[in-house]
């Protein structure tokens, strides 16, 4: 089918209504196929060689997300992008940039304008369809979530997003979710039970702020697999790039607490992910904060986050043992942790092997 306004040959695709339809705007034809290849037993999926094609195919083809090349002739992507983003009927549509060669300055600004993610070329057509697929699962979870009316039912359908994120993005065992959590709740009853931070403890929905945990590296949705999953230690150019995840974590939160009436849960995932990278010396990151400047669950988080990043494999390095993972976190009390939960946490690491045994 030729949609309607588009002149012959400019737009190639056919409408099936029963699939999510993928609008793929790229000068390069040879991507095009690779993409169109990739995607077209599952999705209705049109093509396009320019920007122009793409705004006049929009009259009378409205998708479910658009691929878009950054580096177009007749107006590059960014372009494109704000006229979408200031129509009413298209601002909606969800964007993935695509771009050739890592540049975190150009996928920095994506994210920034709104953009769903930034890929780079050229591109596997398998891993194309898996980044899509989880796209288009994380937006339509972002839309159901509007229809929720029960709270719970909400937290699960988010906390099920992540999990399959965490699945498809550097986690194939979607373990560190589950353990990471696990680690939360056993810290928490150790300070309740030996009576340390009660105030700080007293003032919080525990049980909330444990489900809500899980979502501490959604953020990571927008940093690229090349970066995620590379072998060996990133630049500082990469390493800033990874960074940037705290900020676009939250900028998901927000995104989707406008959606939600009440707002706890998402609360403490915002502090969560915007704290749990702070270091009690004050050289951590997004804020360089400092001591007790640091929330309270940032802190928590800190100590079970890197303990089980130190018990696992990584694409970067091997599993550390216990013992060596306990001494790392002994030697970082007072400089990266706060040295009263790094207390708790020693005093108790008998426990914290369990869990990872089990």
């Amino acid at each position: 089918m030729t949609a309607h306004g588009c002149q012959k040959g400019q737009v190639t695709g056919t409408l099936n209504e029963k699939l999510k339809t993928i609008i793929i705007a790229d000068h390069d034809a040879e991507n095009l196929t690779v993409a169109k290849g990739a995607l077209g037993d599952k999705y209705s999926v049109f093509t396009v060689p320019s920007g122009k094609t793409l705004l006049l195919l929009l009259d009378s083809v409205r998708p479910d997300l658009i691929l878009l090349d950054t580096d177009m002739s007749d107006m590059d992507g960014f372009e494109v992008f704000d006229i979408l983003k200031r129509n009413k009927g298209t601002a909606g549509i969800p964007v993935i940039f695509m771009s050739a060669g890592i540049d975190p300055g150009r996928d920095g600004r994506g994210m920034g304008m709104g953009a769903m993610d930034c890929l780079t070329k050229p591109f596997a057509g398998e891993l194309l369809a898996k980044r899509i697929g989880m796209h288009l699962l994380i937006d339509a979870q972002k839309k159901e979530i509007q229809k929720y009316t029960d709270h719970l039912e909400m937290h699960n359908n988010i906390l099920g997003t992540v999990t399959e994120l965490a699945e498809n993005r550097g986690d194939p065992a979607g373990r560190h979710i589950e353990k990471t959590r696990d680690y939360l709740r056993f810290l928490i009853h150790c300070l309740l039970e030996q009576r340390v931070y009660c105030k700080e403890l007293s003032a919080l929905d525990i049980d909330l702020l444990v489900r809500s945990s899980q979502l501490h590296d959604i953020g990571k949705i927008s940093i690229s697999d090349e970066l995620l999953l590379k072998h060996g230690e990133l630049t500082p150019d990469e390493y800033e790039s990874v960074k940037k995840h705290v900020d676009n974590g939250m900028r998901i939160i927000e995104k989707i607490s406008h959606c939600s009436l009440e707002n706890t849960f998402l609360q403490y995932a915002r502090t969560i992910i915007g704290s749990h990278h702070e270091k009690w010396d004050g050289t951590g990151y997004p804020l360089g904060l400092k001591g007790q400047q640091i929330p309270f669950p940032g802190r928590l988080m800190a100590i079970i986050d890197v303990y089980d990043t130190l018990t696992s494999d990584r694409p970067y390095k091997k599993a550390f043992f216990h013992e060596k993972s306990v001494k790392i976190i002994r030697e970082k009390s007072g400089t990266h942790f706060d040295p009263r939960l790094a207390g708790i946490f020693l005093k108790n690491k008998a426990g914290f092997m369990n869990i990872l045994e089990r």
